[in-house]
């Protein structure tokens, strides 16, 4: 299931963040983190994470196009899962 981040202007360069608190269990934290783009267009950078949250900043995107953004995560007891968002460029 994909989850819509709230539309974003082509010039914005904003932060988002995907929590993973509630999916890990006890004691398992994560090690490691991605973030991709299906376009070139849209560019995630400084992945970063803090405890179960992970954090990246997007920049660029189209104007009327909608992109999916992939969070992947490698926990340290070897899970790996995935979730994406999609995120709408448009004129705010």
């Amino acid at each position: 299931m994909k989850h819509y981040a709230p539309p974003k202007d082509a010039s914005a360069i904003l932060d988002y963040e995907m929590d993973w608190s509630d999916w890990l269990e006890t004691g398992v934290t994560i090690a490691s983190a991605t973030v991709t783009t299906d376009s070139e267009e849209l560019s995630a950078t400084n992945t970063a994470v803090e405890g179960g949250v992970v954090l990246w900043r997007l920049s660029g995107g189209t104007t009327g196009r909608s992109y999916t953004v992939v969070v992947q995560i490698n926990t340290d007891n070897g899970q790996v899962d995935r979730r994406s968002i999609r995120v709408r460029v448009a004129d705010r």
